[in-house]
C-alpha cells in the first residue's frame, strides 16, 4: 500500500528497520519521494519526540521532517536512559534512531568516550559511522555538539592507526566486533566512561562467531551502561539472551504480523533445467535469465546476491562486457576495494552490485530498486535482509529469484517461516509504477551518464569464468574446487574454506561431472554443521534438524587448523 502524507500510518509505534546497519540520511529527493506505510507518519513530527529543537533543525536539514514508526517509538526510551529492544523492519529507519539516541545521551563538553556501536560487517559500520558525521555537521555551528567526535574502527585496515585515533579519546566510537575486541583486549580504548552500547543487527552480533567478541566487549564495559539493540529478525532465544543482559528492557517490536516490507514485490522467476544437469549449465542458464529481467525492468540499480565467489566475479565482468557496468564484492577482497565498491554504487557509478551475503545486511543503497537472488541464501531471515536492500525508507522496489523448482520449493518454506509475505511469478510485463520513481536532476544526471558511458574494455577471457568456475577449471588450467569458492561465511568476514586434496572426496568424480542438486546438498550440510557448531546462543544450545534436501547419513566435515575440509556430500555416501 501506498500512503499520501495526510494518510494514517497503520503501524504507528510498531514497526521499523533500518538498514541492517545504517541508514543514510536521505537526500532532499527522497523526501519528495512517494513513501509505503512502513514510514508514513501523518501526525507527529520529531519534535513530539521530545528533541530539542536544535536536533530537530539538524534533523531537518539531513532531510528527515518527520519520524517513522520505529523512531517515533524507540527515541523517546532511548534518550531517557532506558535499555531498549527495537524490532523493525529493513529500511525504515533503525539507523537515525539510535544515531539520535546517542548524541543525546553523551556529553559534548566531556572528551572522555561514552559510547560505543558495534556493526556486523565493515559496511555497516562506514555507514553509521557516516550517518553520524552528517547529522553532526547539520548543527549549528555555535552548537557544541558540532564538536562531538566519533571514530570507526574495522578491521581489514591498519590497527596501528585505530589506536592513535582511539588515544584522542573520541566521544563515540563505531566498530566492528573483532577489531573492537582486539583494540579493548589491548587497553587502546579506554572504556570507563562508556555509558552507551549500541548493537546494530543484534541477531547476526549475537549468533555464531561475532557472539564471543560482543560478550567480551560488553564484559569490559562499566556495569551501569545503557544498552539498545536493533534489528529486523530476532528470534525467541535472541529475546532471552538479550534480557539477560539488559536491566529493565524496554521492547518496541513493530515485525510482530510480518517483516515483509510493503513497498517490496516478491517474485519468481523458475529456470527450466533439470537439477540432474551440471552446476555450469544451471548457472548458464541463471545469467540468461537474468539478462533478460534487466532487459525487462527499467532499473535504476540493482544488487544480484550469489553465494559463490568465483561466480560472483565472472558475472560482474561478464554483465560490464554487455553494457551493464557491474562490480563484485565479497567478505574475501581487500577492504579498501569493498569501500571503493561501495561508494561507486552511491555515486551512481555502477548500474549493478554483484555480492555474497556480505552485503545483505547493513548497506543502504537508495537508488537500488531491483534486488535478484540466483539461488536461495542459507535462511529465511538472510533472504528477508536481501531483498531489503530495495524499498528503502518506504520507497518501492522488486525483489526476483531465479531459481529450479527444488530452490523454490526450500524457498517458500524459508518465507513462511519468517513471516516474509508472499511470493509470486514474475509476470511477463511489469508494471513501472511497482519500482521506478522520479529522480532529482543531479541523480538523474548522473544516471543517464551511467547509461550512456562507454563500458571499459575487459579482460576477453574473462567471458569463459563462469563456466570455469562451475566446471572447477580457470583459464591456466588450474583446478578450482566447486565448493571451495561457495559462500562467504554466514555473517560475512568469516570464510570458509575447503581442501582442494582430491582423497577428501567421497567419490572418484571431478568437479566439472557435480550436479547442480548434489552442489546444493554439499552446500547444504556445511550449514547444518556450521549451526552445530555456532548455535544461535551459547546460553541456549539448539539441536537443529537437518536442512531439506540433504542425503543421510550425514557427512559432517572435520576441523584441521580452522579449515573447513567438506567432502561433497552425495547420494552415494
Amino acid at each position: 500500500p501506498r500512503a499520501s502524507a495526510a494518510s494514517v500510518d497503520d503501524d504507528v509505534g510498531v514497526d521499523d528497520e533500518d538498514a541492517s546497519g545504517a541508514t543514510a540520511a536521505p537526500s532532499s529527493s527522497h523526501a519528495a519521494r512517494e513513501r509505503s506505510l512502513d514510514v508514513v507518519s501523518s501526525r507527529p513530527t520529531f519534535a513530539d519526540v521530545h528533541l530539542d529543537g536544535a536536533l530537530v533543525a539538524a534533523l531537518r536539514r539531513c532531510g528527515y521532517d518527520a519520524p517513522s514508526p520505529i523512531q517515533l517509538a524507540a527515541t523517546p526510551l532511548g534518550r531517557f536512559g532506558a535499555d531498549v529492544i527495537a524490532h523493525a523492519k529493513s529500511g525504515t529507519g533503525k539507523t537515525i534512531t539510535f544515531v539520535v539516541i546517542t548524541l543525546e545521551r553523551i556529553k559534548a563538553s566531556s572528551r572522555r568516550t561514552q559510547a560505543l556501536t558495534l556493526s556486523p560487517t565493515r559496511e555497516c559500520a562506514m555507514q553509521t559511522h557516516s550517518c553520524f558525521v552528517k547529522l553532526i555537521a547539520a548543527f549549528d555551528t555555535d552548537d557544541a555538539r558540532r564538536g562531538i567526535d566519533v571514530a570507526v574502527v574495522v578491521g581489514g585496515l591498519p590497527v596501528k592507526e585505530d589506536r592513535a585515533r582511539l588515544a584522542t579519546q573520541p566521544h563515540v566510537v563505531v566498530g566492528t566486533p573483532g577489531r573492537t575486541r582486539q583494540l579493548l583486549d589491548e587497553g587502546a580504548m579506554a572504556c570507563d566512561s562508556v555509558r552507551l552500547l549500541i548493537l546494530d543487527e543484534a541477531d547476526a552480533l549475537l549468533t555464531g562467531t561475532f557472539e564471543r567478541d560482543v560478550l567480551f566487549a560488553y564484559s569490559m564495559l562499566p556495569e551501569r551502561k545503557q544498552m539498545c539493540a536493533f534489528s529486523a529478525t530476532y528470534p525467541q532465544s535472541l529475546l532471552d539472551a538479550l534480557e539477560a543482559l539488559m536491566r529493565v528492557p524496554q521492547k518496541v517490536m513493530l515485525c510482530e504480523s510480518t517483516i515483509a516490507l510493503h513497498g517490496v514485490r516478491q517474485f519468481y522467476s523458475l529456470i527450466d533445467q533439470d537439477e540432474t544437469k551440471s552446476l555450469a549449465e544451471v548457472i548458464i542458464a541463471k545469467e540468461a535469465r537474468l539478462l533478460k529481467i534487466f532487459a525487462d525492468v527499467a532499473f535504476h540499480q540493482a544488487v544480484v546476491f550469489v553465494r559463490r565467489t568465483a561466480w560472483g566475479e565472472a558475472l560482474a565482468k561478464r554483465l560490464t562486457s554487455q553494457g551493464v557496468k557491474s562490480s563484485f564484492t565479497a567478505g574475501t577482497l581487500p577492504q579498501t576495494r569493498r569501500m571503493q565498491v561501495m561508494e561507486e554504487m552511491r555515486t551512481f557509478q555502477l548500474r549493478v552490485l554483484v555480492s555474497t551475503d556480505l552485503t545483505a545486511r547493513g548497506v543502504d543503497l537508495t537508488h537500488v530498486n531491483l534486488v535478484v537472488n540466483l539461488d536461495v541464501p542459507p535462511s529465511g531471515a538472510t533472504y528477508m535482509h536481501r531483498i531489503g536492500r530495495t524499498g528503502r525508507f518506504g520507497s518501492y522496489g522488486i525483489a526476483v529469484a531465479v531459481l529450479t523448482g527444488r530452490e523454490l520449493e526450500t524457498l517458500k518454506a524459508s518465507i513462511v517461516a519468517e513471516r516474509g509475505g508472499d511470493i509470486q511469478p514474475l509476470p511477463d510485463v511489469i508494471p513501472a509504477n511497482w519500482y521506478t520513481y522520479e529522480l532529482d536532476d543531479d541523480d538523474a544526471t548522473a544516471f543517464e551518464t551511467l547509461k550512456n558511458a562507454p563500458i571499459e574494455v575487459i579482460d576477453e577471457e574473462c567471458e569463459d569464468t563462469a563456466s570455469a568456475a562451475a566446471t572447477g577449471e580457470t583459464k591456466e588450467n588450474v583446478r578450482v574446487d566447486v565448493h571451495s569458492v561457495a559462500p562467504d561465511a554466514p555473517h560475512v568476514d568469516d570464510t570458509w574454506y575447503a581442501s582442494t586434496d582430491t582423497d577428501t572426496y567421497t567419490t572418484d568424480r571431478t568437479p566439472s561431472s557435480i550436479t547442480y542438486a548434489e552442489e546444493c546438498a554439499a552446500y547444504d550440510a556445511y550449514w547444518y554443521w556450521f549451526h552445530r557448531r555456532h548455535p544461535a546462543s551459547a546460553r541456549q544450545p539448539r539441536e537443529l534438524p537437518p536442512p531439506p534436501g540433504c542425503p543421510r547419513p550425514w557427512v559432517i566435515p572435520a576441523l584441521h587448523d580452522d579449515l573447513v575440509r567438506l567432502p561433497f556430500v552425495t547420494r552415494d555416501t
